[in-house]
């Protein structure tokens, strides 16, 4: 009995062990990044940095200290619980001959997110590009320093702390299969952006992964590392380079408000307001309407008219807003350098739609019962839009109303 005592306080005290060495590596790896995420959440909008010297220049300084040192005081500090089983590489033919599977693993899982985007169709978003102007591309210190960075610092560090300090933790408290998945997961969810650079990133971390537990070696992964990222980089460095060389002395943004803003412009006159207040409120319609489109309200069964007109009521106060906004002289926005586009209109096209298509169902409903006065005012609200997006806008804007 006291022997069957002694093996639960046993394994309690392992299970115990386990969990702290788990939330030591956790706090490490948010510790290590919260300051690159905090950075990129305040300085990078719709994958525009609105800060390059934060997003460039600081946001990587901070990670490479970060990473490198925590890695190095915790495995010395804490080597029960924190672990770097690698060396740097072995003077063998062996290890110079199994390099050369690197680059094969490598071509395969290329080859395997090209299948993926062919086939599923998925989604590609470029990296984050500069919008606040060129000037940090004309200082050539800056450039070395992203190129340098890049190409060498990054794939020493990130090896050192997620192949080395990770890897060899989670093996320590984790069957092979999960640390090796694990920390290839953990290493492409932070180089999110998104699907594909997710997918790509973990395939990598995830070869890289299987050699360092295979042959417990840094350096070939490194090497490899840095060779993926130097090709990044040269890649790049030719347009970083013509980007500096552009000299922004026309601001196109300011002639177009100063084309499209209406004479004698008084806000009070501007419709933005409802319209924006209208899009928050409006409760988007269901699919299933789509076909009730197609029938007058008299061949609706009840419980079709009555979920109809349910709907309806249940966004009154945002057609209220739309009325307000549509009678008012015109409509126009401000743009600025971070929208996407300049267009008004598809920003919030979706909300939109259902407003109209509340106003279509509204005057026919109203038509149905005789209300020919009513149903024609709602048909005069679609109509005052189109006036507003039709008046000293673009182009898609124009077609749309």
């Amino acid at each position: 009995m006291s022997d069957e005592i002694e093996h639960i306080e046993i394994d309690k005290t392992r299970l115990q062990s386990k969990l702290l060495t788990i939330f030591i590596l956790g706090a490490a790896i948010i510790l290590a990044y919260l300051p690159r995420f905090l950075i990129f959440t305040f300085y990078v909008k719709d994958f525009r940095s609105t800060n390059d010297w934060a997003v460039s220049v600081f946001s990587p300084i901070v990670t490479l200290t970060l990473t490198i040192m925590l890695a190095f005081i915790l495995v010395k500090r804490f080597p029960s619980m924190a672990a770097f089983d690698c060396i740097w590489f072995r003077r063998t033919w062996v290890e110079a001959i199994m390099f050369w599977l690197l680059p094969l693993g490598i071509a395969i899982s290329i080859v395997c997110v090209a299948l993926l985007i062919s086939w599923f169709e998925l989604p590609i978003r470029k990296e984050i590009a500069s919008s606040t102007g060129y000037d940090i591309y004309r200082n050539t210190l800056v450039l070395v320093w992203m190129a340098v960075s890049t190409a060498l610092l990054f794939p020493v560090t990130e090896e050192i702390f997620w192949r080395g300090y990770v890897q060899s933790t989670l093996l320590r408290v984790c069957h092979p299969v999960i640390a090796l998945l694990g920390q290839a997961f953990l290493f492409g969810l932070i180089h999110f952006r998104p699907v594909m650079g997710f997918m790509q990133a973990s395939l990598f971390g995830l070869v890289f992964g299987v050699w360092c537990y295979r042959r417990k070696t840094l350096l070939p992964v490194i090497l490899m590392h840095i060779l993926i990222n130097f090709t990044c980089v040269a890649m790049r460095y030719p347009e970083w380079i013509e980007i500096g060389q552009v000299r922004d002395s026309q601001d196109y943004v300011a002639e177009f408000l100063e084309l499209s803003k209406p004479a004698n412009y008084d806000p009070n006159d501007d419709a933005r307001t409802e319209y924006a207040q209208a899009s928050r409120l409006i409760i988007p319609f269901p699919d299933e309407f789509m076909e009730l489109r197609k029938r007058y309200p008299t061949q609706w069964s009840p419980e079709e008219r009555l979920r109809v007109e349910d709907w309806i009521a249940s966004n009154s106060e945002a057609l209220l807003l739309f009325e307000k906004g549509a009678r008012k002289p015109y409509y126009w926005v401000e743009y600025n350098q971070l929208n996407k586009r300049l267009t008004p209109f598809p920003r919030w096209a979706g909300e939109t739609r259902s407003l109209i298509f509340a106003l279509d169902r509204r005057a026919v409903l109203r038509s149905s019962r005789g209300e020919h006065r009513e149903a024609f005012g709602d048909l005069e609200t679609c109509y005052r839009l189109g006036r507003h997006l039709t008046a000293n806008k673009d182009r898609m804007s124009q077609l749309v109303g």
